[in-house]
């Protein structure tokens, strides 16, 4: 990862009415406010301070601390919301019917897809098993059930449309609903909070070291990806060979062992 421009972060951070602090500080872009602006009593806020507490002494946040504040900025905190390790995302709001769907990270990489196979209704799918294929450019990726439970809806608006999977990955791009079997010993499997933060900041170190490996980045004109301290591009695809497309995909969605 590329020190050369480090991403600077103001952590004397400060109270202006109608504001977000992190959209402020550049955190985030923008951000719908579920407490009424009260950073006292909102949880997310909580949990960003005492994480940015453990470098206040830094200059600044490196890049995948920051996209990983990104990440947990993204998540509605009226949600009980799981991400899995093969980056599918829960709510577990409701615990007798339990949507999923593919978090912004794995979208993001995936970028424009052709098309994507639901589970049928009724379908009993176990944890680890597939529950969604995705159809891009010849090749298909599967997508495993973070959860063993019977398919109780799936999004067919996806089918007419399937970008909508990668454009609104965390809203409209939802995946399916299930009526788990096991809801509180898988979801053990899988993280929140605190604990999604830093599997998000080791993810995205992993994704950047894969985009550093590419011997043809310069060639084929990848331009400001993560691994230069700028946004990944939307179609990742058209700019690494694709042997190694395949490999960060199924290193995310948890097909190899990487």
């Amino acid at each position: 990862m590329s020190n050369d421009k480090p991403i600077k972060c103001n952590l004397m951070i400060h109270k202006s009415d109608q504001i977000c602090d992190w959209v402020e500080m550049g955190v985030l872009s923008y951000k719908i406010c579920n407490h009424n602006f009260d950073c006292k009593n909102c949880p997310l806020d909580r949990a960003l301070r005492s994480d940015v507490e453990k470098v206040k002494n830094e200059e600044s946040l490196s890049f995948c601390h920051l996209l990983a504040l990104k990440q947990l900025m993204r998540i509605d905190d009226r949600k009980k919301f799981f991400v899995n390790p093969q980056h599918i995302w829960i709510d577990a709001t409701d615990s007798e019917q339990i949507t999923i769907g593919i978090d912004d990270v794995i979208a993001l990489v995936l970028g424009s897809i052709d098309g994507i196979e639901l589970p049928e209704l009724g379908t009993l799918v176990e944890r680890g098993s597939e529950c969604g294929r995705i159809a891009q450019s010849g090749s298909t990726f599967s997508l495993r059930s973070p959860l063993t439970g019977k398919i109780t809806s799936a999004n067919h608006d996806l089918k007419n449309n399937p970008n909508i999977l990668t454009l609104d990955p965390l809203n409209h791009g939802w995946l399916a609903v299930l009526q788990p079997e096991q809801l509180n010993q898988e979801l053990s499997f899988c993280f929140t909070g605190n604990k999604l933060f830093s599997w998000y900041q080791n993810k995205i170190q992993w994704l950047e070291s894969k985009l550093t490996e590419s011997p043809s980045k310069s060639r084929l004109g990848l331009g400001k990806t993560m691994a230069d301290g700028g946004e990944i591009s939307y179609e990742l695809r058209h700019y690494i060979q694709p042997e190694q497309y395949r490999q960060i995909i199924d290193g995310l969605l948890g097909e190899t062992i990487t």
